[in-house]
């Protein structure tokens, strides 16, 4: 239990960086002159890195998926599981970045912010 607590803290620590620097690296990439729509998706990538490098020091502990974890482990082993959760972040990135159209507001944020 015990090691378990030393590592648990990870993501929610990884979490609450990603609350107050996501919008720190929004305002940085529309200061480097990207796009609306290209800032906020790198944004959301970035955090996603940052995920997919949390994983191996955090395990699997607090994951949703329990039930598809024992499932897979049950049928197969560990190894879809960790491929399956390492991949999650990736997957999602990817369909943020084709699927999702364009993420422009108003031309006056912008404004506001790199003026700001």
């Amino acid at each position: 239990m015990a090691s378990i607590g030393r590592c648990a803290w990870i993501p929610f620590f990884v979490a609450g960086l990603d609350n107050l620097g996501g919008g720190l690296i929004v305002k940085m990439f529309l200061y480097c002159k990207l796009r609306t729509t290209t800032a906020r998706k790198a944004s959301v990538t970035v955090a996603a890195e940052l995920m997919t490098a949390a994983i191996p020091v955090s395990g699997l502990g607090g994951m949703v998926f329990v039930l598809v974890t024992g499932w897979l482990v049950e049928r197969y082993s560990y190894v879809p599981v960790f491929l399956f959760f390492g991949l999650i972040p990736l997957i999602c990135v990817t369909v943020l970045w084709l699927l999702m159209g364009s993420l422009e507001s108003e031309s006056k944020f912008r404004d506001e912010v790199i003026m700001g």
